[in-house]
């Protein structure tokens, strides 16, 4: 009888952000094998970005020049990359810790309200992290895990879109 208390505990969204038990763990999983390379997932995370969307290399004064070729190689876009994957790092370890998650994502919102940097911005590479995470990590970016970090990273979104509203006039 404990083991099906213990899985239906699985299941039991939190009440701050919504994500289960087993949510968080399929992120903290999945997050941990992108960690075993992380500069390589982190600018590949970049490079998609930027092939989807190559109008957004110009937000990055430190690379927004550098030749699509040669971005995969250029020093300042994999700090930048690695500086993303700290943070992505941070949430994934604070995803029990959601007075604290949340703050880590204002931070990161209030730090990129002083760009030009929108709402729809965060949305399209939160999109493109599902996917690079998918292509990267193959079968083991199950679909339980692929719904798990969404609802995760709309979690980011939403509480980016709260900071906007509350930091920006436009």
């Amino acid at each position: 009888m404990g083991s099906i208390v213990s899985s239906q505990q699985q299941d039991v969204p939190d009440p701050k952000t919504g994500l289960t038990p087993r949510e968080k763990g399929l992120v903290r999983d999945t997050w941990a094998l992108v960690r075993k390379d992380v500069k390589a997932n982190a600018i590949a995370i970049f490079l998609t970005l930027f092939q989807r969307h190559p109008e957004y290399q110009k937000l990055f004064s430190g690379f927004a020049d550098v030749p699509p070729e040669a971005l995969s190689t250029n020093p300042r876009l994999g700090a930048h990359a690695m500086s993303v994957a700290y943070a992505i790092t941070s949430l994934v370890d604070t995803l029990d810790d959601a007075d604290c998650l949340v703050e880590l994502v204002r931070k990161i919102a209030i730090s990129h309200s002083r760009r030009p940097v929108t709402v729809t911005n965060f949305e399209h590479t939160m999109a493109v992290i599902v996917d690079t995470l998918k292509d990267r990590l193959g079968g083991k970016m199950t679909p339980a895990a692929t719904a798990a970090w969404e609802k995760t990273l709309k979690l980011v979104v939403n509480v980016v879109a709260d900071v906007y509203k509350e930091v920006r006039r436009d």
